[in-house]
């Protein structure tokens, strides 16, 4: 039965809308804690350089929030606060987040314009856009002054330029190349987690695309495209990442790694819980978890894909997330792998999508709609 044209779109509208209604009353129900606090602390004030390394808070000195909050800083007026611990008006509180609050609203934009161009049937958009919507983490850490609630855009936005290139041959007008170019290296820079977003996405690609690539002859414009980006923020990312205001290594018994979730070592099936728990964000979907298993046992063309992407793009990210936090002395938080959940959610509702798909095709081979 082929449904309403506007049937999907309908149920993903819905679903943001109910999502933001959480995320705006966490946000409301809630002070604002330490964290953020000491961010502001570092942003208010005359315009600081962002060439030079400066602390913007959170211990790094990478610019990318300053950056983008900074501005609303000065048109709302509020970059003249000079008590530390200031007390907020709700007001004050939306309108220091204002950025953030956009930038959420496009996250679910960017997450649907994903789904459109992989998913096939209904069901893979309403898994989607359910553990989008309902995700703890992406409801605590979305409008709060702080990078986490800009990273998990950026890794649906890097994805998704990303798969724009090679779907066009990476033939593009010079100025549509600058500015992709331009949004790539501004996402390296944004944070230390960007350079991972954007190297293990475009390493995704190339793998997952080779024969196309080598096919239309354009594998030599995708690696001199990419390589010109990161040649170009190359040297920036390690100017700020050598500017930790802590050092790089953190006192050992400050800090205990293994504080919150446990150690792999000691207790395998408490770290997955942990992990796993994190990326779905909500005991309730829990059961799709299963496609885990389940995919890679089916005969659907998207399984290799799904695959690489699950070991790339999640295991690979987060085992450098813990191998960085080892390496510092630093706890292994839930909040450092937040930009890794939109690319979780997204597999999840692949992969269910692409077995409803096979049996739908399998049991129906002249429909095309599940």
């Amino acid at each position: 039965m082929k449904e309403p044209f506007c049937f999907r779109p309908l149920i993903c509208f819905i679903l943001s809308a109910w999502g933001l209604y959480l995320r705006t009353r966490e946000f409301i129900g809630r002070e604002w804690w330490n964290d953020e606090r000491y961010q502001l602390v570092h942003i208010i004030g005359p315009f600081k350089p962002f060439w030079k390394r400066f602390v913007y808070g959170d211990f790094t000195c990478f610019p990318g929030d300053y950056i983008v909050t900074y501005p609303f800083l000065r048109i709302f007026g509020l970059d003249k606060l000079t008590d530390p611990f200031p007390s907020f008006s709700i007001l004050d509180r939306f309108l220091l987040s204002f950025p953030h609050i956009l930038i959420t609203i496009v996250g679910f934009y960017l997450l649907y314009l994903i789904c459109t161009r992989y998913l096939r049937t209904t069901w893979g958009f309403l898994i989607a856009f359910s553990l989008f919507a309902f995700h703890r983490e992406l409801i605590f850490h979305a409008f709060e002054f702080r990078p986490y609630a800009v990273l998990p855009v950026l890794s649906l936005a890097v994805f998704y330029v990303t798969g724009s290139l090679i779907k066009h041959n990476v033939q593009q007008p010079m100025l549509t190349k600058f500015l992709f170019g331009s949004f790539f290296v501004f996402t390296i820079l944004f944070h230390s987690y960007g350079i991972l977003m954007v190297g293990l996405t475009v390493l995704f690609y190339l793998i997952v695309d080779f024969r196309s690539f080598k096919e239309k002859g354009s594998l030599m414009a995708y690696l001199k495209f990419f390589g010109i980006v990161f040649l170009a923020a190359g040297p920036w990312w390690i100017w700020y990442a050598t500017g930790n205001p802590l050092g790089v290594l953190l006192d050992p018994n400050q800090f205990e790694t293994f504080k919150y979730i446990p150690n792999p070592l000691i207790d395998m099936l408490g770290f997955l819980k942990g992990v796993l728990g994190n990326l779905t964000g909500d005991r309730k979907f829990y059961i799709l978890l299963l496609s885990l298993i389940v995919s890679p046992l089916i005969p659907h063309k998207e399984r290799r894909s799904q695959l690489l992407f699950l070991l790339l793009l999640i295991v690979i990210s987060i085992e450098i997330i813990l191998l960085l936090d080892l390496f510092k002395n630093y706890m292994f938080l839930q909040r450092q792998f937040i930009w890794v959940v939109p690319w979780f959610i997204f597999l999840i509702a692949w992969q269910w999508d692409s077995m409803i798909y096979y049996f739908a095709v399998r049991k129906n081979p002249q429909g095309q709609n599940a």
